[in-house]
């Protein structure tokens, strides 16, 4: 443990700055300041000296990160500009407002320059008698001779005026002094020059730095008496006391006035949560009877009334969708669509393009290879892709039952329809069975529902069955491209067969057979890249439909009918569409 003069360093260099004219940084005389400000700060303090007090501020400094530039910096703006641990600190302004007390008490007496020597007192035995047990001493007149100092040591005159320093009495000893001789010089002493004797006895309590810690302690020099230091820790913890509680008050104010204006900002957010509320009420109401009155606007399509508008409105719905599906098929993106499989190579590997090809082609052409050789021109890829994906259509979703979990019959709606029949007659109960089915499937939600298993089923069967037409170097991009197409199509066919549940009419599928005659009534062609010349079939690309009144009924899930009805007269026809054969 070693003796710290780093709290009295500090607290005098912040007297000196306060009282002196600063220069700044950039100014030439800059570095004469540095020197005259060390010097005055290690003549205010006895036994150290201007190296000493150097070393102490680059120990300070050097746990900075730029210790060069602070050391300048706080040699002109004092300790402020650092950042000093809090006992440090407590210090060191405990220190400083005794210099300027005492700077105040003296402020009428004269202070001693640093140009001007040192009073000298010589202790000899003639300058010392003893009479009656108490000792005097004859004291140098210099000590209290001259003109006291008028002006205030903050505001010197002229740029030469030195810093008003602390006080001090050079003693010069003599083997012949006493104890006694030198109880009553102190005494003698510190009565001419104030009280500046009195904190000089303050300043033997320094803080004790530890070799290995950062902390600091009290301490007390080899002169200080048990009751001074006792004093100034007491005035140390004293002034932390005071700290602490200003710093509680000013944190309880701020509490309370944080608390009142929250209480402010609560009363007046009462009006807007009230008015909230009642918007979120009245919105709830006016969608309430929204709600109905799309529901009331959607049952009057069910109404006698209303009968003949809706089956136009159907039909023309379902037109157009028929429309977009031929479209999507004629514009298939077939890879390498002009390549020419082997149709007699195609037997018997894959079951699904057995049962497409069986579809398109017809069962004789299939089973005599030689009809399949004699097809001319030689089909290719991209027509029979065309012709498989309508195949495909025609078989996997309108002729199988609609099947989805939400439309399952059970008990509970078995027993509902057996009610509303007893109690309203089976053309209410049609109606409405009707009117539930045309809800679900305009809700997008139930219709994502009901579709997404069907299209994905579709498309992965018939991208496996189609696999076969294509080349067998056919990229992978090429392939996905064509699944893509292959969903929209599939989309729009269960599109088709989701529209048709919650008609008034059944529906027969028209596809019509390979090399059969053309029908203008229920077909039309599409464009070939070939020149058309006979009226003869050469594939079928897409099926149509036949509309015929079931009347009041409840909806059937059942697939569509395949050439049973052609005795019955349609209501509306669908046209398929074909590609014709060309002339040899």
């Amino acid at each position: 443990m070693s003796t710290s003069y780093l709290p009295e360093i500090l607290a005098n260099l912040d007297y000196l700055i306060a009282t002196t004219q600063i220069k700044s940084l950039n100014d030439e005389g800059f570095r004469e300041y540095k020197k005259t400000i060390l010097r005055s700060v290690a003549g205010n303090i006895d036994g150290i000296t201007v190296g000493y007090v150097k070393e102490q501020l680059w120990q300070l400094l050097k746990r900075f990160q730029y210790p060069d530039d602070n050391y300048d910096i706080l040699l002109q703006q004092g300790s402020s500009s650092l950042k000093l641990e809090e006992r440090l600190r407590i210090l060191v302004d405990y220190r400083y407002n005794e210099l300027n007390e005492l700077r105040v008490k003296n402020k009428g007496r004269s202070l001693r320059s640093r140009s001007k020597s040192a009073p000298v007192v010589n202790r000899r035995k003639s300058a010392v008698s003893v009479s009656g047990g108490r000792t005097t001493i004859k004291k140098n007149k210099s000590l209290s001779s001259g003109r006291a100092l008028k002006r205030d040591p903050r505001h010197p005159k002229g740029r030469d005026a030195q810093p008003a320093a602390v006080p001090s009495v050079e003693i010069r000893e003599s083997p012949c002094t006493s104890s006694i001789l030198e109880s009553s010089m102190e005494i003698d002493l510190e009565h001419e020059i104030g009280d500046h004797r009195q904190v000089s006895a303050s300043l033997s309590h320094y803080l004790k730095e530890e070799d290995n810690a950062d902390t600091w302690t009290l301490s007390s020099d080899r002169n200080s008496s048990p009751s001074a230091v006792l004093s100034l820790e007491n005035a140390t913890l004293s002034t932390r006391i005071c700290y602490y509680k200003e710093r509680y008050e000013k944190a309880e104010q701020d509490r309370k006035r944080t608390e009142k204006e929250l209480n402010q900002i609560e009363s007046l957010l009462v009006a807007p949560q009230d008015m909230k509320l009642l918007l979120s009420q009245t919105q709830h109401k006016v969608d309430s009877l929204t709600y109905r009155m799309q529901d009331r606007t959607k049952l009057r399509r069910f109404l006698n009334i209303d009968t003949i508008y809706n089956a136009a409105s159907e039909n023309y719905q379902l037109q157009s969708r028929l429309d977009s599906l031929k479209d999507e098929l004629h514009g298939l993106d077939i890879p390498d669509g002009s390549y020419q499989p082997a149709l007699g190579g195609l037997r018997g590997k894959i079951p699904n393009l057995d049962e497409l090809l069986m579809i398109t082609l017809g069962h004789e052409n299939m089973v005599n290879p030689e009809s399949i050789s004699s097809i001319w021109p030689p089909l290719t890829s991209c027509e029979l892709v065309q012709a498989l994906s309508g195949a495909a259509i025609c078989r996997w979703i309108f002729g199988t039952a609609f099947q989805t979990q939400l439309f399952a019959a059970n008990p509970l709606l078995q027993t509902y329809r057996k009610l509303l029949t007893s109690w309203c007659g089976e053309e209410s109960l049609a109606n409405l069975d009707n009117a539930a089915h045309k809800f679900m499937i305009e809700d997008a939600d139930y219709r994502d529902d009901m579709t997404s298993v069907m299209i994905k089923s579709f498309t992965s069967s018939l991208i496996t069955a189609l696999r076969p037409l294509l080349k067998p170097k056919t990229k992978r991009s090429s392939i996905d491209k064509l699944r893509k197409s292959l969903i929209r199509i599939a989309t729009i066919a269960v599109e088709i067969r989701t529209d048709c549940l919650a008609t008034e009419s059944d529906y027969e599928v028209i596809w019509p057979i390979f090399e059969s005659q053309f029908d203008e009534h229920i077909m039309e062609a599409m464009h070939s890249h070939h020149e058309a010349t006979e009226e003869m079939v050469r594939l079928p690309i897409c099926p149509g439909l036949r509309a015929f009144d079931k009347g009041k009924a409840l909806v059937d899930y059942g697939p569509f009918k395949m050439n049973t009805a052609a005795d019955l007269k349609p209501t509306f026809i669908f046209k398929s569409s074909v590609l014709l054969r060309a002339k040899r």
